[in-house]
């Protein structure tokens, strides 16, 4: 599920593989915990949690993505 995630993530980003981003997803009871990192080309770096249903771990991965490009 991390590595899931993390793709969905860093593919809603878009910035390929040189941009500073990631993404990692951990179990939480019965839901998933995802937090993210995003530093834009001369903006502030930003981090950013969510926790939601494993079974919509893209969903989760995509709010993220929105949240982390502010």
């Amino acid at each position: 599920i991390a590595d899931f995630a993390d793709g969905t993530d860093l593919i809603e980003i878009a910035g390929g593989c040189s941009v500073p981003a990631a993404a990692h997803a951990v179990w939480d009871g019965d839901r998933i915990r995802i937090r993210g990192f995003y530093a834009p080309d001369g903006g502030q770096a930003r981090t950013e949690t969510l926790v939601g249903d494993p079974l919509h771990v893209n969903v989760l991965g995509r709010e993220l993505a929105k949240k982390l490009r502010g």
